[in-house]
């Protein structure tokens, strides 16, 4: 239970760093512009370079990290209407936020690779 949990402390934090970004491009829900979803990707892939854990959690189901690093990006866009919505709502340090990004994550475990 103890390492579930620190597994989902560390998937938020992938997420908040995820939307660290300032663009101000126009998007909606489930339609982000290419450089919302350029930027969410590229910054992902940047994060999970610095946190060996998760990394190491993500290739217990794929070998293709970028494939889990764009679900959660995609998961994100079906929520928030640009990157920069996102950033706002994942720099929340309340309940709320860890739920929704735990929710993303699950997503991804869930949908995209299955046990």
């Amino acid at each position: 239970m103890f390492k579930t949990k620190r597994v989902m402390k560390k998937t938020v934090y992938l997420l908040s760093v995820l939307a660290l970004t300032f663009l101000y491009n126009c998007s909606s829900k489930g339609d982000w512009s290419d450089s919302d979803m350029n930027a969410c990707i590229e910054d992902g892939k940047e994060e999970l370079k610095l946190d060996s854990q998760l990394k190491m959690v993500i290739n217990m189901y794929t070998d293709d990290e970028s494939q889990f690093v764009t679900c959660a990006c995609e998961q994100m866009e079906k929520d928030f209407d640009s990157y920069a919505a996102a950033d706002k709502a994942m720099n929340r340090s309340d309940r709320v936020a860890s739920e929704e990004g735990v929710k993303w994550i699950e997503k991804c475990f869930d949908d995209q690779f299955g046990e």
